[in-house]
């Protein structure tokens, strides 16, 4: 089943979910908004999940992660109490590919070329994070880290450069 199919599937079970109050606070399931689909991608851009971000406002309030095989994996929140959305992060810096890019303008070094941004995961899957190949012109490369607020860079001991292709 293509991507774009198994998208619309699963934006459509996720708003079932909620619709139906089977995940979500009473707030989110009255105002919450089910935004597209991402994939959650190994560094190799093999399928690992989906992520399904529930906003309200701009706001993110919390996510369906569903297996590639569509099946629900979890529902989690950012809220720290039902009815309050204190605390929730900015929606745009968990979905807005623009936003997450312009996170690391200032760790990106002299001619590095600047590889899209993907949704993957930091060591294991329940750190989710996007990452940003930066390649350097004598082919070397690197991978930044961003979630949310936070950009890290990862130790390029511990990456095998052969596990990460460029989409």
């Amino acid at each position: 089943m293509p991507i774009n199919s198994k998208s619309a599937e699963i934006l459509k079970r996720a708003c079932e979910l909620l619709e139906n109050g089977m995940a979500g606070s009473l707030v989110v399931q009255k105002s919450g908004c089910v935004e597209q689909p991402i994939p959650i991608v190994g560094l190799n851009h093999d399928l690992h999940s989906w992520f399904v971000p529930v906003t309200i406002g701009k706001l993110l309030v919390g996510f369906f992660e569903f297996r590639p095989d569509l099946v629900l994996k979890k529902y989690s929140s950012f809220q720290r109490h039902e009815e309050s959305l204190d605390g929730c992060p900015l929606a745009k810096l968990w979905i807005d590919a623009k936003s997450i890019r312009h996170r690391i303008d200032e760790k990106i070094r002299q001619d590095e070329k600047v590889h899209e941004p993907f949704l993957t995961y930091d060591k294991s899957p329940s750190r989710l994070a996007w990452a940003i190949v930066l390649e350097a012109p004598d082919g070397t490369s690197r991978i930044l880290y961003i979630a949310g607020n936070e950009v890290w860079e990862v130790d390029s001991a511990n990456i095998d450069e052969n596990s990460f292709g460029h989409p």
